[in-house]
């Protein structure tokens, strides 16, 4: 590939990498320009978990970042932001490449949906890893334009080391990796002859390079978890790998297909918020089903039986690979950081429109139309999605700062207090803040981590404590002496007043 003529001389890839940018800033510019952190970003100069958790080439990206700069990593929204747009943008690019897209309008479309999705809302959520999980998202993509444009045993291997990569960034790319690949085949057959034969072959090729990433994958998790003499995590079952029954995996293939096509609430991880934007999208995919039966029907009017078949056999695939994630893990672990395949509905339906067939031709234009405005209204819907967000978690963070400053001022204001006194923090998350404001109009906003009520009792509150109010007393680890005391038991909880008391020359609060 000419990467000069992909980059210059090909409107529609400059006009993808554009709108991702022009969406992209139109949707989390409030994230880029301030500091919203907390949870796992509060505190945090490394990338998070890795060899436990199957992400080594995350644990390996950590050093190249540390050995690059001589820093550790840090959560820099301005730089990370906007880093991720340009990666964002890049496999966008690539995507209109993979897949020949023409028309600037799909184009347009594709990067406006591809940068609001709220997928990418709640990877800003983890700003210090935010770029990381951008690079996984490349790397799928570049591994399916390997793949798909196979010239030699060498883009063949590149192909399976990108993917194998991605997977070692973060394993929820794998349903979109395995999407992109059924696209690709179903668009092939869809448009060229190929025998049966040829047909097995290719689906066994593609089939088979992914099962070697896989297996590179495990070996590699498995080189690094014995070099750094760990095990991995038990969070969410990633020490089982999701591994399940026969009867068990028939159960999540079940509701794999059943939920890409109900989309109940629960299931959508709050990619449909809101009964508005979950019509458009079922609208969206009715459109869409009325595309595929008129380019099934010229398949058969042109008694091109055979690619008809093969085409409607990947058709009923795709819905599969697109909730794969269901199939790899109990659905009680998925969070909306795992979704991003969800996207590629919309992505279908935009490769619809580029094709023209010769019956139907105005049901095709009245279909492209509404489809058209039905993905500008999800686009614009997700942008503002992700502003509120944003603003729900400001509003929080204002709030955490009002209760955790008082809580130190409080706390230095006892008679007797030292600074050389330790601090024992008892039932810390049972935090009462009844005289905060409870705003019911956020109750829609769910996606990872944004659907916290308040940010008191995270994990982490210590640490924002420390980072957002200056106050990092030393605290008292094991914190049973005092609560078996009858003198603490009977101490009301803060902020009532008498909740924080000097007990054996350590200062207990109570929550």
């Amino acid at each position: 590939m000419d990467f000069k003529s992909f980059f210059l001389n090909r409107k529609q890839h400059v006009a993808a990498f554009l709108s991702v940018f022009f969406w992209g800033i139109f949707a989390h510019g409030f994230m880029f320009l301030n500091k919203l952190s907390f949870h796992d970003d509060i505190g945090n100069f490394g990338v998070g978990n890795t060899w436990t958790q199957g992400r080594w080439m995350l644990g390996v990206l950590g050093i190249f970042n540390k050995a690059l700069f001589g820093t550790h990593n840090f959560s820099t929204p301005w730089f990370e932001g906007l880093l991720s747009l340009l990666i964002l943008g890049l496999s966008c690019a690539l995507l209109i490449e993979i897949f020949e897209i023409k028309e600037k309008k799909t184009a347009i479309l594709l990067g406006a949906v591809m940068a609001s999705f709220p997928v990418i809302t709640a990877f800003f959520g983890y700003m210090f890893t935010a770029w990381y999980y951008m690079i996984a998202l490349f790397l799928c993509v570049l591994s399916a334009f390997l793949f798909c444009r196979c010239t030699s045993v060498w883009t063949w291997l590149g192909g399976g080391v990108a993917f194998t990569c991605a997977m070692g960034i973060y394993q929820a790319f794998i349903p979109f990796e395995l999407s992109l690949l059924v696209l690709y085949m179903m668009k092939d057959v869809y448009k060229n002859d190929r025998s049966w034969k040829e047909y097995f072959v290719k689906a066994a090729y593609y089939a088979g390079s992914c099962l070697l990433s896989f297996i590179a994958y495990f070996l590699i998790e498995k080189f690094f978890l014995t070099i750094t003499h760990h095990t991995m995590s038990t969070y969410k079952g990633m020490d089982g790998f999701g591994v399940t029954s026969v009867s068990g995996y028939l159960a999540r293939i079940l509701l794999a297909y059943k939920q890409f096509f109900l989309q109940d609430a629960p299931f959508t991880y709050s990619m449909l918020p809101t009964l508005p934007v979950r019509i458009a999208y079922l609208l969206l995919l009715l459109s869409g089903l009325l595309l595929v039966l008129t380019a099934l029907y010229e398949l058969l009017r042109q008694k091109k039986t055979v690619r008809f078949i093969q085409t409607a056999i990947l058709l009923l695939l795709f819905p599969f690979t697109v909730k794969f994630i269901l199939v790899m893990v109990p659905e009680s672990v998925i969070s909306s950081l795992m979704v991003y395949a969800d996207i590629l509905p919309v992505f279908f339906v935009l490769l619809l429109l580029e094709e023209k067939e010769r019956t139907f031709v105005r049901l095709q234009k009245v279909c492209g139309v509404i489809s058209c405005i039905l993905i500008l209204y999800m686009s614009v819907f997700y942008t503002r999605y992700a502003n509120i967000c944003y603003f729900k978690l400001q509003f929080q963070q204002e709030e955490a700062k009002s209760f955790f400053t008082t809580l130190s001022t409080r706390i230095q204001s006892l008679d007797g207090y030292s600074d050389k006194m330790p601090v024992a923090f008892l039932n810390t998350k049972q935090k009462k803040a009844d005289y905060l404001p409870d705003v019911p109009e956020w109750a829609f906003v769910n996606t990872t981590f944004f659907s916290q009520k308040n940010l008191l009792n995270d994990y982490n509150w210590d640490y924002f404590m420390k980072f957002w109010c200056g106050y990092e007393p030393v605290q008292v680890e094991d914190t049973r002496e005092f609560e078996e005391m009858e003198s603490v038991r009977n101490m009301p909880s803060y902020p009532a007043d008498a909740s924080i008391a000097i007990v054996n020359n350590t200062i207990v609060v109570k929550f």
